[in-house]
């Protein structure tokens, strides 16, 4: 009797090449060595052509430095606010008919607000003789039977209350003791000051934006000239199948490494024009009586710095790279 069932033919081994299956751990290695190998060829052209590199990255350096140095001044400058307060000073000049018994209770009554840091009495006969010695009139005020300056005290505002708003509440309620007949207190330059800085930190939030577009520009262009000059290279890998991922990385890293190198040569700017202003600082200071050291670059602000200028190169570069590699792709 004839089978009815054959027996299957063994199966046969396929030859050729076997495809090697990725380990996630060898696939995050292989990412890594790519972007390395990528890195150190970029560094590589940098230290072949260090004029053209030294160029680009002194400009880019050039436009990181001012916005950050004109920020640094402001915070120099600022930093006197306080002591510039602790001058601020109310006076009060008081009634000339007061009486001695009722002076000597005003002054006790008022070194014991909380608002009030510190009081102290004017002396009329010293007063007299300043403004003698300012005015030149001494002959005409020498023939005065009495004194025509008032009593005036002077009043120094607590810590909390030095800013504008709780300054100018504390004279208006000086002003409603019946012993003070005037109660001035010069708060306009204090409040220009504080308008100027708020005014400078615009301007240089203003040039920091108007300074990172000329960064993207100058980036874009080094870039736009790299792929121009690697053109026949771009087009062939390309046809050999090669992603825009692949052609796009090593000009990311050419834009970076100028950013980085760029935000150093900017903190070096920085470092020796910080150096070359300490000196007026120092004589600043000396004249408030303080020691007052110059603000520098704190490690948060050099990290920022060199954060931003990395990230406008890989910025400029991406802008730069996207609009440039259309143009070059094959039909």
């Amino acid at each position: 009797m004839k089978k009815l069932f054959h027996k299957a033919p063994p199966k046969r081994e396929e030859k050729g090449v076997k495809k090697h299956q990725f380990t996630p751990d060898e696939q995050v290695k292989s990412y890594f060595k790519a972007h390395w190998r990528v890195l150190k060829q970029t560094a590589g052209k940098f230290l072949k052509a260090p004029l053209d590199t030294l160029m680009t990255c002194s400009a880019i350096a050039i436009a990181l430095a001012l916005p950050v140095g004109f920020y640094l001044c402001l915070n120099n400058i600022q930093a006197f606010g306080p002591q510039w307060e602790g001058h601020t000073q109310i006076s009060l000049f008081l009634n000339k008919r007061i009486e001695e018994a009722r002076l000597g209770r005003l002054l006790e009554s008022l070194e014991y607000w909380p608002e009030i840091a510190k009081v102290s009495m004017v002396d009329k006969t010293q007063a007299l003789k300043e403004f003698q010695e300012v005015t030149g009139l001494s002959d005409v005020l020498s023939a005065l039977d009495d004194n025509p300056l008032p009593q005036v005290i002077e009043v120094m505002p607590s810590q909390t209350n030095r800013e504008p708003a709780s300054a100018e509440a504390l004279l208006k309620r000086l002003e409603k003791l019946p012993e003070v007949d005037i109660a001035q207190l010069d708060l306009a330059w204090v409040q220009r000051l504080s308008i100027i800085i708020e005014i400078g930190h615009r301007i240089a939030f203003g040039m920091m934006l108007f300074l990172a577009a000329g960064v993207l520009l100058v980036i874009g262009n080094t870039i736009r000239l790299e792929i121009e000059s690697r053109r026949a290279e771009i087009e062939v890998a390309q046809l050999v199948g090669a992603t825009k991922a692949f052609v796009r990385r090593p000009f990311l890293y050419t834009g970076a490494l100028y950013g980085f190198i760029g935000g150093v040569i900017a903190m070096v700017i920085l470092s020796v024009a910080l150096y070359y202003l300490s000196e007026p600082i120092a004589e600043l200071s000396g004249l408030y009586q303080q020691q007052k050291r110059l603000l520098t670059l704190s490690f948060s602000d050099v990290a920022s710095l060199l954060f931003m200028a990395v990230l406008l190169g890989w910025v400029g570069s991406w802008l730069s790279v996207n609009r440039h590699l259309e143009r070059l792709t094959p039909n």
